[in-house]
């Protein structure tokens, strides 16, 4: 559609290409199976040995509940992007 020309409805704004949809929600699912495999593949061949000395955790002080924060921190993110999603015209 040119620039030129007003969409007759506010529905009309995008133009309705369901098969390329279709193909991008494919090729979503086909990334994220094969992520999970290549995950659960590298997780069972790299050899049990320790893990690297970590400076940042040698320099920073435990803080027990950090994880829980940064749950709630990840939950209102989402939750954000949900409702911009949602009221984003």
């Amino acid at each position: 559609m040119p620039s030129s020309e007003k969409p007759a409805s506010p529905h009309d704004r995008f133009p309705k290409e369901r098969s390329k949809a279709l193909l991008s929600f494919i090729l979503l699912a086909f990334a994220a199976v094969l992520n999970e495999i290549v995950l659960s593949f590298v997780h069972e061949r790299v050899p049990e040995t320790p893990p690297l000395p970590d400076i940042t955790f040698s320099l920073i002080p435990y803080y027990k509940d950090g994880l829980k924060i940064c749950e709630y921190i990840m939950l209102a993110s989402f939750a954000s992007v949900l409702l911009l999603m949602l009221f984003h015209r």
